[in-house]
């Protein structure tokens, strides 16, 4: 839709900004083997011109050319019209057709379900897991050595009978 703006516009433009073809004088001037065309006659040297006269176009056919455009315009309207109604329609039909999708899914789901609440359900017993066979017992953890109970004895303090108090020990040279 944008792209018919734009190109409607520019056109209009052209239309509008685009002189109007008038009776005037054309110069056709070649000079060193290239051709110009201009309002002025060709100065500087002598070169060959020729006078080209353009007549103004009768008043009818002005008139037929904007007939024209102005057919052409109803048309290009009606055509967007047209090309507008349809995209409409198609896209009616695509949300249509989507909700019966969407509808059968459901309905395809909804019979899914209740088959399966149809179905009995059988319990099976819980799997036996039977340990791989190892031919010698394997312990937690590796084998130590025996050691035998300490030989030598520590230092015990006697066990004292009720409150105990504590002094700082003497000297035994200041005694």
């Amino acid at each position: 839709m944008k792209t018919n703006w734009i190109c409607r516009l520019a056109f209009v433009a052209q239309c509008t900004f685009t002189p109007s073809p008038q009776a005037g004088d054309v110069f056709k001037c070649v000079i060193a083997g290239k051709t110009l065309y201009q309002d002025k006659p060709c100065s500087g040297q002598p070169a060959s011109q020729h006078i080209l006269t353009i007549d103004k176009p009768p008043a009818d056919t002005l008139e037929t050319a904007k007939q024209q455009l102005a057919a052409w315009r109803a048309n290009r309207i009606a055509q967007a019209a047209a090309t507008n109604a349809a995209a409409r329609e198609q896209e009616q039909l695509l949300i249509k057709k989507q909700a019966v999708q969407a509808l059968q899914r459901s309905a395809k789901a909804q019979e899914d379900l209740a088959a399966a609440a149809r179905q009995p359900v059988f319990l099976s017993p819980p799997p036996v897991i039977i340990a791989p066979y190892r031919p010698y017992p394997r312990s937690p953890r590796p084998h130590l050595p025996h050691r035998p109970p300490p030989t030598h004895q520590h230092h015990t303090l006697p066990p004292t009978s009720g409150r105990q108090t504590f002094a700082p020990a003497t000297p035994s040279h200041l005694k």
